[in-house]
């Protein structure tokens, strides 16, 4: 507390809240004089400047989005029949490659990887 304040509490009592007189609070300049320094307020901790600059992050450049060529595939209830027929055929699912099975399903809109995924998805459900 400086000076101005210390006189000026030790001069005017404290007003309690039970007063019904319509006095506001007292304003910034009555309290501290007309000083164009307002009271210093405490920090804890570190100074405001001393913490260390963090190098500007830049965000990671975002891969562009790419329709694929091929509408996505659907396995229909008859395709998928075909699918375990030629894996049955062909031994079970320890035997069976997905090359033999796409030779065997004989299907033109069905690709290697599509055989693939299939036969994965096939094995979740078979293991359960």
């Amino acid at each position: 507390m400086n000076a101005e304040t210390k006189n000026y509490l030790k001069e005017k009592p404290t007003q309690t809240m039970s007063s019904s007189s319509s006095s506001s609070s007292p304003s910034f300049s009555s309290v501290f004089g007309n000083s164009s320094n307002p009271p210093v307020v405490r920090r804890r901790g570190r100074p405001l400047g001393s913490y260390k600059k963090l190098p500007e992050i830049t965000a990671p450049m975002v891969r562009a989005y790419n329709r694929a060529k091929m509408p996505r595939f659907r396995w229909t209830p008859e395709l998928h029949h075909c699918f375990v027929h030629a894996v049955q055929t062909l031994g079970g699912v320890e035997r069976a490659t997905p090359k033999m099975i796409l030779e065997m399903m004989n299907v033109a809109e069905i690709t290697l990887s599509h055989i693939k995924s299939h036969l994965q998805v096939t094995l979740i459900h078979i293991k359960k």
